[in-house]
């Protein structure tokens, strides 16, 4: 049976990166303007990778302070 503790350790990265994985995403995609004037820009993505980044983050400090 897989234990949760096992994979703690590794969640700040996982989120870390996935932010990151989510900002390139967003860069590589793109926007653009159609025909009719609308625009079509995958924006979720922005804010997702800024959350995820950032919750990392916290984890990370929060992760290397309980080990003092």
């Amino acid at each position: 049976m897989l234990e949760i503790r096992s994979y703690v350790p590794r969640l700040p990265e996982a989120l870390i990166f996935l932010g990151f994985a989510s900002l390139l995403a967003k860069s590589l995609i793109g926007s653009h303007v159609d025909e009719e004037g609308w625009l079509h820009e995958p924006f979720f993505l922005i804010p997702t990778g800024f959350f995820l980044v950032a919750i990392g983050v916290v984890s990370w400090v929060l992760r290397k302070l309980w080990k003092l």
